[in-house]
């Protein structure tokens, strides 16, 4: 049976999970406030330390959104308890164990649906958290909408193939890339006698410490190989469509987990970009909606907002960072210091203000020597 943990243990899932899980670490998570002008962090918020610093005394912000990407990726929904002081404040986020969670949907005042959160850790007594103790991130959802679809149930036999295919790989070579075979005689054995003869040669002559080592027989033995040789059977090609496969299912570009065939010098800038836009951005997306929809009120939402900052890692070569700096300054869309912000200068005294380009001029009155207005 495929889990989330035997999973784990395959190259493949273990790096598509891990480039989802950093990518995601990453990059800001910053809590915003809404101004005349604009927007500017939230530094005063509860939130605002926690996100950018701890979730709670034993973890960083880094370590959970991991946890979190994990979870999405292997079991469809996050659980988090969430810690408030006696002033409603929250003070602390504690990742839970998803295989510990039991929901429970029931029909609460008004005939609204309410969530009953039902925990069993290990080894521990069972507790109930009311729906505002637990932050619940969902990935793909399920026909019900409540809880994620599990990806490695839904895509089990892919990834048992690639398990199974790595590990005839591992048996075969541990046994010095030697096949099966017959051992045959034109007498008679008894049960007793092929069991023992069976289990002394497998002794003697199989593993790799036993590779290459003349095979001796007597009485009449004869030994015939009946395997496939990896050629015919395809097994690179098999693993290599299976590490394709199963990158496709975390939506990860092969060229991040070493799969380098389809990439070349004109175009890996863009399947980096494209991994941020089409892999990473959903993530935090349904970061972003569950943490604004759950940990803020209705009345915080009108002001206050969480949002990843992918900038750093859509940002393109040098070259091409400055022209569109240029173009943006030129056209009065950011000043000189929103541009020396992206690039970690530091600021200077008189780049606040939008600059215009004014030396554009009609050919008429360049012929008539009228000067620019």
């Amino acid at each position: 049976k495929v889990t989330a943990d035997t999973a784990m243990r395959h190259t493949t899932v273990y790096a598509c999970v891990n480039v989802k899980a950093q990518g995601i670490s990453s990059v800001p998570f910053t809590l915003y406030e809404k101004t005349d002008n604009g927007r500017q962090k939230a530094t005063k918020h509860p939130l605002y330390k926690l996100f950018t610093g701890n979730v709670n005394p034993l973890m960083s912000s880094v370590t959970w959104r991991e946890l979190v990407v994990q979870d999405l990726e292997l079991r469809g929904t996050h659980y988090s308890q969430v810690i408030r002081n006696n002033g409603g404040q929250i003070v602390a986020i504690y990742p839970l164990l998803h295989d510990s969670m039991n929901i429970t949907v029931k029909i609460g005042n008004n005939n609204i649906p309410i969530i009953e959160y039902r925990y069993t850790p290990m080894n521990g007594q069972a507790r109930k958290f009311r729906n505002e103790d637990i932050l619940k991130i969902v990935g793909l959802p399920s026909s019900n909408g409540i809880i994620g679809v599990t990806p490695i149930t839904q895509n089990a036999t892919s990834i048992a193939l690639a398990i199974q295919t790595e590990t005839f790989g591992n048996k075969f070579f541990s046994n010095g890339a030697n096949g099966s075979g017959i051992l045959s005689t034109d007498g008679s054995l008894t049960t007793e006698a092929g069991e023992r003869l069976r289990t002394q040669f497998g002794e003697k002559y199989q593993g790799l410490s036993n590779s290459k080592k003349p095979i001796l027989l007597e009485q009449g033995l004869k030994w015939q190989p009946i395997t496939i040789s990896n050629n015919d059977s395809q097994f690179l090609e098999t693993r290599g469509y299976q590490k394709a496969d199963i990158a496709s299912i975390f939506r990860v570009s092969p060229h991040l987990i070493n799969d380098l065939s389809k990439a070349t010098f004109s175009n890996i800038e863009h399947l980096g970009i494209e991994h941020v836009k089409y892999c990473l951005m959903p993530v935090g997306v349904k970061i972003e909606s569950s943490i604004n929809t759950q940990l803020l009120s209705e009345k915080e939402q009108e002001t206050y907002y969480m949002e990843f900052n992918f900038d750093a890692l859509m940002r393109g070569d040098f070259e091409s960072r400055m022209k569109g700096y240029d173009t943006a300054v030129k056209g009065s869309i950011m000043t000189p210091n929103e541009v020396r912000n992206k690039e970690n200068l530091p600021t200077e005294t008189s780049g606040d203000k939008l600059m215009m380009q004014t030396s554009y001029n009609t050919l008429e009155n360049i012929e008539k020597g009228v000067p620019i207005a």
